[in-house]
């Protein structure tokens, strides 16, 4: 009597289990389904060293103009240092540029410009 009755629980658990799982799984390929945003990137390696000099450059530009606009940009000052604390400057240590592009279901969300100002 007693073991059937462990029996009958041990398989009632296992059930209730099954059907929890089976909820969590398809929560959750839901939940990933619904936020389709994706990234599209562009890789250049064997960069030289001039043009790795220009990105450089390019970055202390960005972030100095930034400064010098700030005030009017976010209605306050921001310190230089904070500036360039937040700033994520493009990495080109390894001779290799990794760009990324904002996607939504495989749409860019910028656009990309090339010779004579014509974009993809």
């Amino acid at each position: 009597m007693f073991i059937e009755l462990l029996s009958n629980y041990g398989l009632f658990l296992l059930k209730t289990l099954t059907v929890v799982i089976s909820i969590v799984l398809i929560l959750s390929f839901i939940m990933s389904t619904r936020n389709n945003k994706t990234e599209g990137d562009i890789t250049i390696k064997n960069i030289n060293e001039e043009f790795s000099k220009f990105i450089d450059d390019m970055d202390n530009r960005c972030i100095k103009y930034t400064y010098e606009n700030a005030t009017e940009w976010f209605k306050k000052e921001i310190p230089h240092d904070a500036l360039t604390n937040m700033y994520e400057n493009i990495d080109t240590d390894d001779g290799t540029i990794r760009i990324d592009f904002p996607s939504i279901k495989d749409k860019l969300q910028c656009k990309i410009y090339y010779r004579e100002r014509c974009h993809l």
